[in-house]
């Protein structure tokens, strides 16, 4: 899960983690570690803070949380429609094929108006489910979530996954990455990777 700050206040990236949990851990001393490009300026963490929580694709790990999420900010999930439907079912947010069947209430709005909230661009990047998306922040910050990893890619034997799909969404990518040297990815799981290293070393975008 990733908090975005912005001047309105935070974005809250796949909202996986306990809202309380984050609360406390970003008002106390342990508040430094978590900082991704963080400087004496971040703002004070707090839930009435929050303006958005928006989901790169509906998986179960990237939303286990979401109705929590809600109930402490009161904001809607915005998720693209092709993957709306994983809320309420544990079949198409895969909890089910893990053995751990669960679903969501939370009330979700299209990804396409988070622009009306924050100032972001949304890339419809398909293959690892129907609905995954990059978010683009400041131009060059993206939050690729299951789409792309430090020297991989998101798997495609999920339901909605296909590996045609992916292969034009990663070349889309490659694309905007040899575009701009300067892009820094934010993965949904892994480390953080940029736009070089991953042409360079990352085997699934060498050869598209």
């Amino acid at each position: 899960m990733y908090l975005v700050e912005s001047e309105k206040g935070f974005v809250v990236v796949d909202p996986c983690c306990d809202p309380l949990f984050v609360e406390k851990e970003l008002n106390s001393d342990r508040f430094a570690k978590y900082l991704i490009n963080g400087s004496s300026d971040t703002l004070s963490f707090s839930l009435d803070k929050v303006t958005a929580i928006v989901a790169t694709h509906g998986h179960f790990d990237h939303i286990s949380f979401v109705d929590e999420w809600h109930k402490y900010t009161g904001k809607k999930l915005y998720i693209h429609p092709s993957d709306a439907e994983c809320i309420s079912s544990a079949s198409y947010n895969c909890s089910f094929d893990f053995g751990m069947p669960v679903s969501y209430s939370a009330p979700t709005e299209d990804i396409a108006n988070l622009n009306s909230i924050v100032d972001v661009e949304i890339l419809h990047t398909p293959g690892h489910s129907k609905g995954s998306c990059v978010l683009i922040f400041d131009s060059n910050l993206y939050f690729t979530g299951d789409t792309l990893f430090a020297g991989s890619a998101g798997r495609t034997d999920l339901k909605g996954g296909n590996a045609m799909e992916l292969e034009m969404s990663l070349i889309k990518l490659k694309n905007l990455f040899v575009s701009d040297a300067s892009i820094v990815i934010y993965p949904g799981h892994g480390p953080e990777s940029n736009a070089t290293t991953e042409i360079q070393y990352n085997p699934f975008l060498r050869i598209t």
